[in-house]
């Protein structure tokens, strides 16, 4: 066959089979790159957020199970209930062979207007919240998709009653975790499951313990739908020290999160249960149960708009959210004593995808007859 002739077939070749030999990425390493822009969140306590949101990073390979090898955000925003939020992160998976690394900075205060309006009533523990925090997390392959992750943090956290703090707790915990992550990538995943399991320790004018456990699937049913669900659980004891009998121990802080990998969520909210506000469910005793129908209406070059829809379930069962002489007091229906119900909502959704990890997801969820919107980055998991 001439030189000619064999140019001719190879590029036939390429013509037929683009998705085999063009997604193929030889690139060692790109370069560092900014990326900068504004966008618009949206809770029910925080109201509207304008935020801001400046990325150093260097993009992974087009073929890797990540969107970035390395990156440093940094992000912030002020919202329409006087709430704002500055978070600076780190993000290191790739550093070196067989182990990832994460930093995590954060300061907020936020409105708890709507918590109070949803059903707490006079009792809500506070008007508002200020936090600040900073979390590290290191984990190291075991073998194949098992891996050992260590996290360990500071937060002080402080309540309001209109414009005077009540209280402030300082906690400083950590956990450690065994992770399987059996997905086909880390970001917009289509396929498989992430597994973990963690021990949890703190203190706060003594010591309190605890454990989650957290498991997520993804099933696809053709190339533009798709299935995810995921349930878990986060138990905390009771601690030691007399005066912080009537917090379970732990802090108020660490009765609203579930530690997971590489990330914390509030239980009540975009990440947990979308029909309700975040917080509701803050207790002792936790348990979230989730599932997810996800299709894309439309795909174009470099991103998608997908329609979802959920039912999301949650129920917190040890304790009442804070100690009361009479728990039942100005109690409705759902605050009476510990949630021993499950409460149930369901509802739908926009998310648009640019590229392959920028994301903003819009739901609607209902639960208890209240509506609950979310505008969000990424999605609930």
């Amino acid at each position: 066959m001439s030189r000619r002739g064999a140019r001719l077939l190879l590029a036939a070749c390429v013509a037929a089979c683009p998705s085999t030999l063009r997604a193929q990425d030889t690139t060692q390493a790109y370069p560092w790159r900014l990326s900068y822009f504004p966008y618009i969140t949206a809770e029910p306590d925080n109201g509207v957020m304008a935020m801001g949101r400046v990325t150093w990073f260097q993009q992974s390979r087009w073929d890797a199970r990540t969107s970035v090898d390395r990156q440093v955000t940094v992000e912030g925003g002020y919202s329409t209930r006087d709430s704002w939020l500055l978070r600076v992160q780190a993000d290191l998976p790739h550093l070196t062979p067989g182990w990832r690394f994460q930093v995590v900075g954060e300061a907020e205060h936020r409105n708890f207007a709507e918590l109070a309006a949803f059903g707490f009533g006079p009792e809500v523990p506070a008007d508002a919240w200020s936090r600040q925090s900073a979390e590290g997390e290191v984990t190291r392959t075991i073998a194949g998709p098992v891996a050992l992750a260590v996290r360990a943090g500071w937060v002080r956290a402080s309540e309001f009653s209109g414009s005077e703090v009540s209280e402030t707790d300082i906690d400083t915990r950590g956990r450690v975790a065994l992770v399987v992550d059996l997905r086909d990538r880390e970001y917009d995943t289509r396929s498989g499951a992430l597994l973990q399991a963690g021990y949890i320790v703190g203190s706060i004018e003594g010591t309190y313990h605890g454990s989650y456990a957290l498991a997520s699937g993804w099933l696809p049913l053709g190339s533009a739908t798709r299935l995810s669900a995921r349930a878990g659980y986060r138990w905390l004891s009771a601690g030691t020290g007399a005066e912080i009998v009537g917090h379970g121990g732990a802090s108020p802080d660490a009765w609203r999160t579930i530690p997971g990998w590489e990330d914390e969520f509030v239980v009540g909210g975009f990440q947990s249960d979308r029909a309700v506000p975040p917080g509701y469910l803050a207790d002792r005793r936790v348990y979230l149960a989730s599932a997810e129908a996800r299709h894309d209406l439309v795909t174009f070059p470099g991103g998608a708009l997908t329609l979802l829809a959920f039912v999301d379930a949650g129920r917190s069962g040890t304790d009442y959210v804070y100690f009361l002489e009479d728990p039942h007091a100005n109690a409705t229906p759902l605050t009476q004593g510990p949630l021993q119900d499950w409460v149930v909502g369901g509802g739908g959704g926009l998310a648009l995808r640019l590229l392959r990890s920028a994301q903003l997801t819009a739901t609607l969820g209902r639960a208890a007859g209240a509506t609950q919107f979310y505008l969000q980055s990424g999605w609930s998991w």
